[in-house]
């Protein structure tokens, strides 16, 4: 969902700008006012999303770093579904959420490509980012979904999984070899949990694509309310300073392209 919601942001900037006149609007200008009138700093990180958050269970310091260059980004989004939708209820984004499917269904959208000529088509792929979002287009199966923000606390968290039916939501990731699937599980698991925290759904079904084996592993699990708020509240408490980051391994430092930057 990520580039789908990058795209959109860039078409509501440009929507923005035009309407404007001379003047461009400056996001980062409405987004200090937006923290004037929550009286809260303007180095306090409000609006945030459940993939960054849920990339605690990658790399706690990476997680700060993407949360605070992220917010802009976040920002955004809020923004456009404020505009698009508003603040929606339950009833009605269960109402939303069925047209949707009902489109997708009209399409003849429900089923992947077969996994085997999926992973063909990829093998000649050198950019590691097209290459997943090829295979997320193409694997992972089809179900209605809805970008919302919802508050919790001081923050608006910006929530866009892969799908959403009326049991659970769901979450696709590509992992590149098996041995990964360690450290990557978990992180899927985590955002899938907190999709369906935040949408009221009982339920999880997370599928994690193999690029090594060419094959897809699937996990469902219950909604576990008490781990997804255990997930925000260690996320407020790291933001704020009041929890230490944990170190991670070293070796996820060397092939961290964040690693750098976090140490300025």
């Amino acid at each position: 969902m990520g580039g789908d919601v990058g795209l959109e942001n860039k078409k509501y900037e440009r929507r923005v700008n035009s309407t404007k006149g001379k003047k461009e609007v400056s996001f980062e200008e409405r987004l200090l006012k937006e923290k004037a009138m929550r009286k809260v700093s303007k180095d306090d990180v409000i609006f945030v999303s459940v993939s960054n958050i849920c990339s605690m269970f990658w790399c706690q310091r990476q997680m700060i770093f993407k949360l605070k260059n992220g917010e802009l980004q976040a920002y955004k989004s809020y923004l456009l579904n404020k505009e698009s939708h508003g603040n929606l209820t339950i009833k009605e984004i269960n109402n939303l959420l069925e047209k949707e499917k009902k489109r997708l269904k009209s399409k003849g959208l429900c089923q992947p490509m077969d996994i085997e000529m999926m992973g063909t088509l990829i093998l000649t792929g050198e950019d590691k980012l097209d290459r997943g979002c090829f295979r997320e287009m193409f694997s992972k199966e089809n179900y209605p979904t809805l970008d919302c923000s919802f508050k919790w606390k001081r923050y608006e968290i910006l929530a866009s999984p892969d799908g959403i039916t009326d049991q659970f939501c769901y979450e696709f990731k590509s992992v590149s070899n098996q041995r990964l699937i360690h450290y990557i599980k978990p992180i899927a698991i985590s955002q899938a949990n907190l999709y369906s925290y935040l949408f009221q759904r009982q339920a999880i079904r997370v599928q994690l694509y193999l690029e090594d084996l060419h094959k897809v592993l699937t996990f469902e699990e219950k909604t576990n309310p008490s781990t997804a708020a255990g997930v925000l509240i260690t996320m407020d408490r790291l933001l704020k300073g009041e929890l230490a980051p944990s170190p991670p391994k070293d070796w996820k430092c060397r092939i961290c392209r964040f690693d750098c930057e976090m140490k300025k």
